[in-house]
């Protein structure tokens, strides 16, 4: 019997860092799949407040890392092949990640995992960067989720994650939403 642990950085709701307009880290989701006769169980183990920030106030004890972050820009009334700007910040790199990879992530994203997702860009590993990629909108990822079709899709995620070869190190998932075509 196998089993993968899996831990997903969210970063929940509007930006809290107001004066970056970076949104940070909230909450952080951990679940683990145990394999058994061909079956597949999941079960989130945590579901824990992480860091939580105000404007230039830190939750975290002095001295302490502060998360890493995310910003895209423009995240609200998007369309299908258009550019936008992914700023990322505070990634670390004591895991020795080799490169950064972008995703678009439909609203299947918080049940399948990066089987809801597609990349759509990426860089070799930069702790602080930015990258202009393009979102799209119709069938993303492996599961058959779509994002920007409908009103059940319009909520999509930009995922930024850190990676060594075969391993996820961090990540960071932002929303994003799309203008339904009437």
């Amino acid at each position: 019997m196998g089993y993968v642990a899996r831990c997903v950085a969210f970063a929940l709701g509007v930006p809290v860092g107001r004066a970056t307009g970076f949104a940070e880290v909230r909450a952080v989701r951990c679940t683990i799949e145990i394999g058994q006769r061909g079956e597949t169980m999941r079960r989130i183990i945590l579901w824990a407040a992480a860091v939580a920030l105000t404007v230039g106030i830190s939750a975290a004890p002095a001295g302490a890392t502060r998360p890493p972050a995310v910003r895209v820009t423009p995240h609200g009334h998007l369309v299908g092949g258009q550019q936008v700007t992914v700023k990322w910040k505070r990634f670390s790199n004591t895991a020795h990640p080799l490169l950064m990879t972008i995703e678009e992530c439909n609203p299947l994203y918080a049940t399948d995992g990066l089987a809801a997702c597609a990349g759509i860009g990426g860089t070799a590993y930069s702790a602080s960067g930015s990258q202009a990629v393009t979102v799209m909108t119709g069938p993303v990822g492996q599961d058959g989720g779509t994002c920007g079709t409908s009103v059940a899709d319009a909520k999509c995620t930009i995922l930024v994650q850190s990676r060594s070869p075969i391993n996820i190190l961090e990540q960071v998932a932002v929303p994003i939403r799309f203008t339904i075509p009437v």
